[in-house]
């Protein structure tokens, strides 16, 4: 057992949202190239930013969604149905990408989707992650973030 200090579920909260905020000014970035016709740009930011979207929405569902679900099922469905969507969202641009058939509304109205879902998991989510009941999620969450130095990340 450590001495470190406990970590603070408000740090937590900021920290994820934080993820989303970075996350969306990529995918404005994208959306910016798909605009000025930079294919170059679009594909060498897409796999970064589709690789990141992936490993944040099944750590959420490996670290958080498992117990959130206990105490609210149907707003864990809920989320876990906007990452369904999310996910057909990356397949579909990352085909467009390849194909060269990148439409700017259609890019624009997956970012509006990612905003939308980040504001639910902001207020839902997030918000119940930063309750200090939540401490060995939030301890393996905020080691995972690099928030925590002596922090074990989870392990399957």
């Amino acid at each position: 057992m450590t001495n470190a200090p406990l970590p603070n579920p408000v740090d937590l909260r900021e920290a994820l949202s934080s993820e989303h905020r970075e996350l969306e000014k990529k995918m404005q970035f994208i959306l910016d190239c798909v605009q000025r016709g930079d294919a170059e740009d679009m594909r060498e930011s897409w796999a970064a930013f589709a690789d990141t979207l992936r490993e944040h929405l099944d750590e959420e569902e490996r670290d958080m969604l498992p117990v959130f679900e206990q105490l609210n099922p149907a707003l864990a469905l809920h989320i876990r149905a906007d990452h369904a969507k999310i996910r057909a969202g990356l397949d579909e641009r990352a085909i467009e990408i390849e194909l060269h058939t990148v439409r700017a509304n259609k890019t624009a109205e997956f970012i509006a989707l990612l905003r939308e879902h980040a504001a639910r998991e902001d207020g839902t989510l997030y918000a119940w992650a930063k309750d200090p009941s939540n401490l060995g999620l939030v301890r393996r969450t905020r080691a995972r973030l690099g928030l925590d130095t002596d922090a074990a990340p989870h392990t399957p």
